[in-house]
């Protein structure tokens, strides 16, 4: 039975990427329940198109969470926009990438209990995704194999919907990840006390709730021409507090640490 699904999008003062994103959701063959923008303290013009958008018929229910802008809190704000959703399975995605069609209709349909999700992203080139952000609309076909737009690794651009998913290539265990697209049951997120928000600064937030849900007992999945995401281009940030963090992250596998004391339950004073 497939679950309800909520889809969250982190976001930073990058509205022209979001509205694309947004339209993406728009667009889905399976309409997540909610759609929550989690915002890390972005200018008055995020919230601006989210209120449009939502005024125009925005299919689900769509929300804004937003906290003051005192630095890269991405860990804090994904716990919050969390909180806010109804489903039971939660879908994940960085406000840079357009989603295929089908792509909350894949990752609920590959949910397994016990499992989390992993996907990967079809990484675009700076020219086209200019030329996207200018027009403010999305194409009506996404870049196919062939496709200029595409930056490297072109073969992701192929969806093949395999029958019986944990019989074939499309599931494999282990591998990299990222949490620009992945998904996991919202009971599972709740038992680690979701994000550690002692993360601050780009990196490591990602990797530690994961090796947290491994340690749980939570298995992974890597998807694989399914749930298909393509990354918007940006110049790669830097995080002067990367060598700290992976310090901490050390620690903490180390330590056993499953359930985070810098989590979640301090956001849930509502929906449980």
């Amino acid at each position: 039975m497939t679950p309800s699904v909520s889809l969250i999008i982190s976001t930073y003062n990058r509205p022209d990427a979001l509205r694309l994103v947004l339209e993406s959701v728009r667009r889905q063959t399976l309409t997540p329940m909610d759609v929550v923008v989690c915002d890390d303290g972005s200018r008055d013009d995020t919230r601006a198109l989210v209120e449009k958008l939502r005024d125009s018929g925005f299919p689900g229910r769509l929300v804004h969470v937003w906290h003051e802008d005192r630095g890269f809190r991405l860990a804090e704000i994904r716990n919050k926009g969390v909180a806010e959703c109804r489903g039971e399975y939660i879908v994940q995605i960085d406000g840079d990438m357009m989603l295929d069609r089908h792509f909350v209709e894949d990752h609920a349909r590959l949910a397994r209990k016990g499992f989390y999700i992993k996907g990967t992203r079809i990484m675009l080139n700076e020219s086209y995704t200019r030329r996207l952000e200018r027009r403010g609309r999305l194409p009506m076909f996404l870049p196919g194999l062939l496709s200029r737009g595409i930056a490297k690794n072109r073969i992701k651009s192929l969806r093949l919907p395999w029958p019986g998913f944990k019989k074939t290539p499309t599931y494999r265990t282990k591998g990299t990840g990222i949490g620009a697209n992945m998904s996991f049951w919202r009971e599972d997120f709740m038992k680690v006390n979701g994000y550690d928000e002692s993360f601050t600064g780009w990196g490591c937030e990602d990797t530690d709730l994961m090796d947290r849900l491994e340690r749980m007992g939570v298995r992974t999945f890597k998807t694989f021409h399914l749930a298909k995401a393509y990354h918007l281009y940006h110049p790669e940030s830097k995080n002067p507090r990367l060598e700290e963090a992976n310090r901490k992250l050390r620690e903490k596998i180390e330590s056993g640490e499953i359930r985070c004391s810098n989590g979640i339950d301090k956001h849930m004073t509502h929906n449980g």
